[in-house]
């Protein structure tokens, strides 16, 4: 089966952000980090994400 990929827009909110020295900014890295950390706690090895950052 062809499984299409889950597109992820990362957008600078919260939940890629990082505090550093009391200020909260985004984070580049941040996002990958994110799907990498699912792909490990939900052990789904198969999903397919394509990223991107339109701002």
């Amino acid at each position: 089966m062809n499984q299409k990929p889950i597109l992820v827009l990362f957008t600078g909110g919260t939940i890629a952000s990082v505090s550093k020295g009391g200020i909260i900014s985004p984070d580049k890295g941040r996002g990958e980090y994110l799907i990498d950390l699912y792909k490990k706690t939900s052990g789904d090895s198969a999903t397919v994400f394509e990223t991107a950052r339109p701002i």
